[in-house]
């Protein structure tokens, strides 16, 4: 199954509330491997100066202002500061790519109506066909946990079913990394989108040998 790609996009926003809808990310990231390496990492700082932060959201993130406008704002000149249209560039660039696999944590029931906002409040299309070649962490752990056997055929339904499974399992990222013997940062985790990244990579490919 996983043979057919070439390699694959782990990927991360950070949003300031923790809606599905009028929510906008300021920090994205994103680590592109293969079975072998990791071939590229990025990372994105949106300057948002009516950014509007939940307190929900912001205690998750361990959100703080003056780190946000240092690395965002273009007037002090940071390298992680993007628009957020450069970020949709290059997303675009690999998740619809055939050879590119997608992996994300959470990314079905929360980040891709995330970014798909944001690509239609930028004039483009929302486009969620990717979304047959996602492979989320959290679902397929799930799965895992049930005892459910991956649908090779047809991942994207397997993994909906899966999100409306009501079972009492738990599937967070800190919890897998512990699990699965992924070196885990409480103080770097959802901080930093790029790390979480990582972590997401580091459990899917101690996972993966259910998806072959």
């Amino acid at each position: 199954m996983l043979n057919k790609f070439k390699s694959f996009l782990s990927t991360d926003v950070e949003t300031e509330n923790l809606r599905l809808v009028n929510n906008r990310p300021w920090q994205c990231a994103f680590t592109l491997f293969n079975h072998r390496e990791t071939l590229e990492q990025k990372e994105y700082w949106i300057w948002w100066p009516d950014l509007k932060m939940s307190e929900g959201a912001a205690r998750v993130t361990k959100f703080d202002w003056d780190a946000y406008e240092r690395k965002a704002n273009p007037k002090y000149g940071a390298p992680t500061a993007y628009l957020p249209e450069d970020f949709l560039d290059d997303f675009e660039r690999y998740v619809y790519d055939p050879e590119v696999a997608v992996i994300g944590q959470n990314w079905l029931c929360f980040d891709a109506y995330v970014v798909g906002s944001l690509q239609i409040s930028l004039g483009r299309k929302a486009d969620f066909s990717y979304l047959t070649k996602l492979y989320d962490t959290s679902l397929i752990c799930k799965g895992l946990k049930l005892d459910k056997k991956p649908d090779l055929d047809d991942m994207l339904a397997w993994q909906y079913k899966l999100y409306n499974e009501k079972a009492k399992v738990k599937t967070n990222l800190k919890l897998l990394a512990t699990e699965y013997g992924v070196p885990y940062d409480e103080e770097r985790h959802h901080a930093e989108a790029i790390y979480d990244t990582e972590l997401t990579a580091g459990v899917f490919n101690k996972i993966k040998y259910v998806l072959q």
